[in-house]
């Protein structure tokens, strides 16, 4: 499944099935007058399930996928809220979820993947545990989130500062800018390198999720979103990599072609 995808589904299904509902404040009741077109009291959650605006629905639902969404919801849920299998399957599965919460919030050092992914998997161990660690170490690092502009304060999405700086040195470098732009290009290697992650630290925890782990490789945010092999972004590791041979060997152009490298040789 497609990381922010996974990333934002796995709190989502944790805080559902712990049943979770926060306080009912005038902002709450404030923004239900305001996001539903009939009051907030009358939908009648059964009907409105498969209910989608037509500019969203980029698919249409089949019957059959329609008919297994309703019998999960009208026969198995019901079923796992209740002895035993409440204790036997969804104390269970919400006790694995979390610990694939807790391993993704350690392996990022609580930055997580996104802005969104972020607050949930933040509410999710404020649920789990108000006073715990855990919860704390998040609370730490949502200023990495925020920042003021010119129109008020602001919410990351997510930072993408070595994507970036790969792309900007070749273009940089195959200009005919020459010597105008060596201190540039010069801060710009010095600034993929340091975000090169150079050891991994051991976590026998890793292996209830993922097959393999790397041990060198490039992230596409920060040095500190490292340990997950899933993080660790290939294109941009490939990308980084074209730059260290564009540094070293003095090539004018990198192009990959068919999985392979093609190294163009510059012209005299």
């Amino acid at each position: 499944m497609w990381c922010y995808c996974r990333l934002v589904y796995m709190p989502m299904s944790y805080l559902y099935g712990k049943r979770f509902v926060g306080p009912i404040t005038p902002l709450i009741l404030s923004l239900r007058e305001e996001l539903y077109v009939q009051p907030y009291e009358s939908v009648k959650w059964k009907q409105v399930r498969h209910l989608c605006a037509e500019e969203d629905l980029y698919y249409p639902h089949s019957l059959i996928q329609d008919f297994l969404w309703d019998s999960l919801y009208l026969m198995s849920e019901p079923l796992l809220t209740r002895w035993p299998f409440n204790q036997l399957v969804r104390k269970k599965a919400l006790e694995v979820t979390m610990k694939h919460i807790h391993y993704e919030d350690e392996n990022s050092r609580y930055i997580t993947i996104g802005c969104v992914e972020k607050v949930l998997c933040m509410l999710s161990c404020w649920v789990e545990d108000p006073d715990g660690v855990a919860f704390k170490r998040h609370l730490a690092r949502v200023p990495d989130y925020l920042w003021v502009g010119e129109d008020g304060m602001k919410v990351q999405s997510f930072g993408s500062q070595l994507w970036d700086a790969t792309f900007g040195f070749q273009a940089l470098y195959t200009s005919e800018l020459g010597e105008e732009i060596k201190p540039t290009l010069a801060k710009a290697f010095d600034f993929i390198k340091k975000s090169q992650v150079l050891n991994h630290e051991f976590n026998p925890i890793i292996f209830l999720f993922f097959s393999c782990y790397n041990l060198v490789a490039l992230t596409d945010q920060n040095e500190l979103q490292i340990c997950s092999r899933l993080w660790i972004i290939q294109q941009v590791t490939s990308w980084a990599c074209i730059v260290t041979f564009l540094k070293d060997h003095g090539l004018s152009l990198i192009r990959i072609m068919a999985g392979n490298f093609l190294i163009v040789q510059p012209k005299l």
